[in-house]
Protein backbone atom coordinates (compact mmCIF):
# COMPACT_ATOMS: atom_id res chain seq x y z
CA UNK A 1 0.00 0.00 0.00
CA UNK A 2 2.80 2.12 0.41
CA UNK A 3 4.19 1.69 -1.96
CA UNK A 4 1.28 2.22 -4.17
CA UNK A 5 0.73 5.81 -2.02
CA UNK A 6 4.17 6.59 -3.50
CA UNK A 7 4.08 6.14 -6.91
CA UNK A 8 0.73 7.57 -6.94
CA UNK A 9 2.37 10.71 -5.01
CA UNK A 10 5.01 10.30 -7.65
CA UNK A 11 2.88 10.38 -10.26
CA UNK A 12 0.54 13.20 -9.01
CA UNK A 13 4.10 15.31 -8.23
CA UNK A 14 5.05 14.73 -12.08
CA UNK A 15 1.57 15.19 -13.17
CA UNK A 16 1.80 18.71 -11.55
CA UNK A 17 5.09 19.34 -12.53
CA UNK A 18 4.45 18.38 -16.17
CA UNK A 19 1.45 20.89 -16.07
CA UNK A 20 3.46 23.86 -14.13
CA UNK A 21 5.81 23.17 -17.35
CA UNK A 22 2.92 23.27 -19.75
CA UNK A 23 1.66 26.48 -18.67
CA UNK A 24 5.13 28.35 -18.10
CA UNK A 25 5.71 27.24 -22.01
CA UNK A 26 2.36 28.47 -22.79
CA UNK A 27 2.82 31.78 -21.03
CA UNK A 28 6.25 31.99 -22.82
CA UNK A 29 4.52 30.96 -26.17
CA UNK A 30 2.21 33.69 -25.33
CA UNK A 31 4.53 36.42 -24.57
CA UNK A 32 6.84 35.49 -27.64
CA UNK A 33 3.08 35.68 -29.52
CA UNK A 34 2.55 39.24 -28.23
CA UNK A 35 6.29 40.23 -28.88
CA UNK A 36 6.18 38.97 -32.75
CA UNK A 37 3.01 41.25 -32.76
CA UNK A 38 4.46 44.17 -31.37
CA UNK A 39 7.12 44.19 -33.62
CA UNK A 40 5.14 43.35 -36.76
CA UNK A 41 3.43 46.28 -35.59
CA UNK A 42 6.06 48.89 -35.45
CA UNK A 43 7.64 47.36 -38.27
CA UNK A 44 4.13 47.95 -40.27
CA UNK A 45 3.97 51.61 -38.96
CA UNK A 46 7.72 52.23 -40.06
CA UNK A 47 6.82 50.72 -43.13
CA UNK A 48 3.92 53.32 -43.85
CA UNK A 49 5.92 56.07 -42.36
CA UNK A 50 8.47 55.54 -44.69
CA UNK A 51 6.04 55.43 -47.70
CA UNK A 52 4.42 58.52 -46.31
CA UNK A 53 7.86 60.09 -46.49
CA UNK A 54 8.45 58.29 -50.23
CA UNK A 55 5.29 60.46 -50.86
CA UNK A 56 5.95 63.63 -49.32
CA UNK A 57 9.30 63.58 -51.19
CA UNK A 58 7.86 62.92 -54.33
CA UNK A 59 5.47 65.76 -54.12
CA UNK A 60 7.97 68.13 -53.00
CA UNK A 61 10.07 67.10 -55.86
CA UNK A 62 6.79 66.88 -58.62
CA UNK A 63 6.65 70.70 -56.65
CA UNK A 64 9.98 71.56 -57.39
CA UNK A 65 10.43 70.28 -60.68
CA UNK A 66 7.24 72.26 -61.48
CA UNK A 67 8.66 75.61 -59.96
CA UNK A 68 11.88 74.85 -62.40
CA UNK A 69 9.62 74.43 -65.28
CA UNK A 70 7.63 77.53 -64.78
CA UNK A 71 10.63 79.44 -64.20
CA UNK A 72 12.22 78.38 -67.58
CA UNK A 73 8.98 78.85 -68.97
CA UNK A 74 8.90 82.54 -67.55
CA UNK A 75 12.62 82.63 -68.75
CA UNK A 76 11.72 82.04 -72.25
CA UNK A 77 9.25 84.12 -72.41
CA UNK A 78 11.53 86.96 -71.03
CA UNK A 79 14.09 85.91 -73.34
CA UNK A 80 11.06 86.05 -76.45
CA UNK A 81 10.25 89.67 -75.19
CA UNK A 82 13.83 90.70 -75.37
CA UNK A 83 14.74 89.45 -78.93
CA UNK A 84 11.70 90.89 -80.00
CA UNK A 85 11.82 94.17 -78.47
CA UNK A 86 15.98 94.10 -79.72
CA UNK A 87 14.58 94.19 -83.25
CA UNK A 88 12.41 96.86 -83.16
CA UNK A 89 15.43 98.71 -81.52
CA UNK A 90 18.06 97.66 -84.48
CA UNK A 91 15.22 98.29 -86.94
CA UNK A 92 14.28 102.12 -85.13
CA UNK A 93 16.56 104.89 -86.17
CA UNK A 94 18.46 106.11 -83.48
CA UNK A 95 17.59 109.86 -82.43
CA UNK A 96 19.40 112.71 -83.66
CA UNK A 97 19.10 116.19 -84.01
CA UNK A 98 19.20 119.04 -80.90
CA UNK A 99 16.11 117.65 -79.25
CA UNK A 100 18.21 114.48 -78.49
CA UNK A 101 19.25 112.75 -75.05
CA UNK A 102 22.47 110.71 -74.78
CA UNK A 103 21.90 108.17 -71.61
CA UNK A 104 24.57 106.07 -70.94
CA UNK A 105 23.07 102.57 -69.19
CA UNK A 106 25.92 101.77 -65.92
CA UNK A 107 24.97 97.42 -66.28
CA UNK A 108 25.54 96.10 -62.73
CA UNK A 109 28.51 94.06 -64.28
CA UNK A 110 30.45 97.67 -64.87
CA UNK A 111 29.06 97.43 -68.34
CA UNK A 112 27.78 100.88 -70.37
CA UNK A 113 25.70 100.58 -73.18
CA UNK A 114 25.12 104.28 -74.78
CA UNK A 115 21.79 105.19 -76.77
CA UNK A 116 20.44 108.28 -78.08
CA UNK A 117 16.23 108.61 -77.35
CA UNK A 118 14.22 111.47 -78.21
CA UNK A 119 13.65 114.32 -75.20
CA UNK A 120 10.38 113.51 -75.37
CA UNK A 121 10.24 109.92 -75.50
CA UNK A 122 8.74 108.04 -72.07
CA UNK A 123 10.75 106.32 -69.46
CA UNK A 124 9.66 103.47 -70.37
CA UNK A 125 11.80 103.49 -73.78
CA UNK A 126 14.86 103.57 -71.10
CA UNK A 127 13.00 100.44 -69.44
CA UNK A 128 12.65 98.68 -72.50
CA UNK A 129 16.11 99.29 -74.11
CA UNK A 130 17.87 98.39 -70.93
CA UNK A 131 15.37 95.18 -70.84
CA UNK A 132 17.21 94.18 -74.15
CA UNK A 133 20.45 96.33 -74.47
CA UNK A 134 22.23 92.75 -74.18
CA UNK A 135 20.60 91.57 -77.64
CA UNK A 136 20.71 94.94 -79.91
CA UNK A 137 24.43 94.27 -80.78
CA UNK A 138 24.76 90.45 -81.12
CA UNK A 139 28.67 91.01 -81.88
CA UNK A 140 28.94 92.86 -78.19
CA UNK A 141 26.37 90.54 -75.89
CA UNK A 142 25.69 92.02 -72.67
CA UNK A 143 24.28 90.51 -69.59
CA UNK A 144 21.15 92.07 -68.20
CA UNK A 145 19.12 90.98 -65.13
CA UNK A 146 15.44 89.86 -65.97
CA UNK A 147 14.16 92.08 -62.66
CA UNK A 148 15.51 95.56 -62.37
CA UNK A 149 14.91 99.17 -62.05
CA UNK A 150 16.59 102.11 -63.00
CA UNK A 151 18.00 105.43 -61.54
CA UNK A 152 20.07 108.57 -61.94
CA UNK A 153 23.13 108.87 -60.79
CA UNK A 154 23.00 112.81 -59.71
CA UNK A 155 20.61 113.93 -58.07
CA UNK A 156 20.07 109.28 -56.74
CA UNK A 157 16.22 108.87 -57.37
CA UNK A 158 14.80 105.79 -58.67
CA UNK A 159 12.75 106.32 -62.29
CA UNK A 160 9.37 104.93 -61.27
CA UNK A 161 7.05 106.81 -63.04
CA UNK A 162 7.60 105.65 -66.70
CA UNK A 163 5.19 107.64 -68.26
CA UNK A 164 7.08 110.86 -67.38
CA UNK A 165 9.30 111.93 -70.17
CA UNK A 166 13.49 112.32 -70.40
CA UNK A 167 12.97 115.87 -70.50
CA UNK A 168 10.84 115.68 -67.25
CA UNK A 169 13.51 113.51 -65.66
CA UNK A 170 15.70 115.87 -66.63
CA UNK A 171 17.66 113.62 -68.79
CA UNK A 172 18.21 116.01 -71.51
CA UNK A 173 20.80 116.64 -73.17
CA UNK A 174 22.21 114.08 -71.39
CA UNK A 175 22.28 111.25 -68.38
CA UNK A 176 23.50 108.10 -66.74
CA UNK A 177 21.37 105.98 -65.44
CA UNK A 178 22.32 102.44 -63.35
CA UNK A 179 20.52 99.53 -63.82
CA UNK A 180 19.66 98.29 -60.09
CA UNK A 181 19.62 94.19 -60.15
CA UNK A 182 16.30 93.25 -58.07
CA UNK A 183 16.91 89.77 -57.73
CA UNK A 184 14.91 86.81 -58.37
CA UNK A 185 12.62 87.46 -55.72
CA UNK A 186 11.02 90.58 -57.02
CA UNK A 187 8.01 90.61 -59.20
CA UNK A 188 8.04 89.70 -62.88
CA UNK A 189 6.99 92.92 -63.93
CA UNK A 190 9.68 95.70 -62.03
CA UNK A 191 12.55 95.36 -65.41
CA UNK A 192 10.12 95.76 -68.38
Amino acid sequence: ILLEYLQQAAQQVQQEHDRLLREQQDREYQESLALDAEREAVRQREAAQREEEAREERKRQEALEAKMQARAARAELVEERRRATAERFRNTPVASGPEVSKILFRLPAGKRVERNFGADDCVQALYDFADCCGMVDPSDPVEVPRNFQLSTTFPPRVLADKTKTLREEQLVPNGVVLLVDLGEEESEGEGA
